[in-house]
């Protein structure tokens, strides 16, 4: 058992990997030996234990096949699945196949199963069709934001555990993993997940959560205060430029003040005409007006 399950844990690695690849990218042999290999994944959907079961199903979620090709597998298997887990996984296998063209004539009932499982009786499955759905229509976990709440803050949620969505983490996990599913920006979800729950693990969850999205809203460092040697009609305006002749003809115009010949009473602003260093012509000018009195 062990060891089939490591098998099954690489072929999904390998499966989901060939996928994101580019296809120039991709081995020449891995779509031949994958189009061999799939029967006997498939086949692995019948298998007695349902841990095997469970692995076979992700394997078939992420793989690159066409949904004509697997659907009338993972159907079959939906039918006669009694394994919680395994049937959260189905869920979220069945979401993933059918969008990958072609679907096939079995992709029509397998889009009204998750409707109906969306309006269904169990809470987890209501989720696992949230996310199964999403890809196809983004806005709908905002629509059945109640849905999503109710079902995420129920107990059950630790079915989730040991699942493809959340391997470890248990509820935390499952918040995470559905947080992503919300890329706007309202908090409704956030907020939904702070309210008061008596489960620890819930609370905690909850608080990373909102930690995380007011890390996205902090807002951007403040401007660094103008320097203490400035005007006060000088304060708040941007950084000094790089030539500092620029910038204190731009002072002087924005004061509406004709400039002094040599310097100014603000004491730090400018330096004595003995150690002027900026352009021959302010060398000059403080020839023309001789030694500075004070």
């Amino acid at each position: 058992m062990p060891s089939r399950r490591a098998v099954l844990d690489l072929m999904s690695m390998l499966a989901y990997e060939a996928g994101q690849v580019a296809e120039r990218s991709l081995d020449p042999g891995w779509v031949p030996s994958w189009s061999r290999v799939l029967p006997d994944v498939l086949a692995l959907l019948a298998d007695p234990s349902a841990e095997i079961r469970r692995a076979a199903v992700e394997v078939v979620g992420v793989c690159h096949s066409a949904g004509e090709l697997v659907l009338p597998a993972l159907l079959r298997c939906w039918e006669t699945e009694e394994d919680p887990k395994t049937r959260l996984d189905l869920v979220l296998a069945l979401g993933r196949a059918t969008g990958r063209e072609p679907a096939g004539p079995e992709a029509a009932r397998v889009h009204d199963l998750l409707r109906g499982l969306l309006h269904g009786p169990e809470p987890q499955l209501r989720l696992a069709a949230v996310h199964a759905l999403a890809p196809g229509d983004p806005d709908l976990p905002v629509r059945e934001l109640h849905l999503v709440l109710a079902a995420i803050r129920d107990p059950g949620v630790a079915e989730w555990q040991g699942t493809s969505m959340v391997d470890n983490g248990g509820a935390r996990g499952a918040q995470a993993m559905t947080a992503l599913l919300f890329t706007g920006p309202s908090p409704d979800f956030v907020l939904g997940l702070l309210a008061d729950h008596p489960d620890e693990e819930q609370r905690i969850g909850a608080l990373a959560q909102a930690g995380g999205l007011a890390a996205e809203w902090r807002p951007p460092h403040p401007p660094p205060p103008p320097p203490r040697c400035c005007p006060p009609w000088r304060r708040g305006w941007t950084t000094r430029p790089p030539r500092r002749g620029i910038w204190r003809r731009n002072c002087w115009r924005a004061s509406g003040r004709r400039p002094p010949p040599m310097r100014t009473r603000w004491p730090g602003c400018w330096t004595t005409p003995g150690s002027l260093r900026h352009t021959g012509r302010a060398r000059s000018a403080t020839r023309r007006s001789g030694p500075w009195r004070g």
